[in-house]
């Protein structure tokens, strides 16, 4: 016998392939199936409900803001969210430069950190965390402290300040190549 009709206890009715089961046992399966087991649909549901609810409540717990967007979105950005924020911390004491396109060590951002960090965790929109969902804390904070640093800089710039504009070095002096001696040869 291989398909059988059920009816599962979720109240949905489906087809299940099943040729392991003696026949003289298919009524006590197909009672067991309506007690016990779901159909695939209520059953994932029930999956998601139950991380959604688990997500909900350590956000709760972590004093996290509520999130806005629609319902799937929520769902979604609230494990997002867990799954960042649950990572290693983003810099610790002692690190050495995390970019190497950007100078930027541990030492120097440490003071700022706590408040990008808190910048990230207030961020309450469903849709931003979803589109953060392949990056670590550390990434996401890397790439907030290289805003700020971007916005001190360019501060620093519009107020007077001695900061060279980007991708040109501090400013040099040119200077006459020395042709050496008075014979044009070198001194040395």
């Amino acid at each position: 016998m291989a398909s059988i009709s059920v009816v599962y206890s979720c109240g949905h009715s489906g087809v299940e392939d099943r040729t392991d089961i003696k026949s003289e046992s298919i009524d006590n399966w197909i009672i067991w199936v309506k007690a016990n087991k779901m159909c695939r649909p209520c059953f994932f549901a029930g999956i998601k409900a139950k991380l959604t609810r688990e997500a909900t409540e350590q956000a709760r717990l972590l004093g996290l803001p509520s999130l806005h967007g629609s319902d799937k979105q929520i769902s979604w950005a609230l494990q997002v969210r867990l799954k960042i924020l649950n990572g290693p911390p983003p810099i610790r004491e002692g690190s050495k430069d995390y970019d190497p396109n950007v100078n930027i060590t541990a030492r120097d951002v440490l003071p700022m950190q706590e408040e990008v960090l808190t910048e990230i965790r207030n961020n309450s929109s469903s849709k931003w965390w979803i589109e953060q969902k392949d990056k670590t804390l550390e990434q996401l904070v890397l790439e907030k402290l290289k805003d700020v640093m971007a916005k001190m800089t360019e501060n620093k710039r519009d107020f007077g300040g001695s900061v060279p504009p980007p991708d040109e070095g501090p400013a040099v002096e040119e200077q006459e190549p020395d042709e050496g001696g008075a014979d044009g040869k070198s001194p040395f």
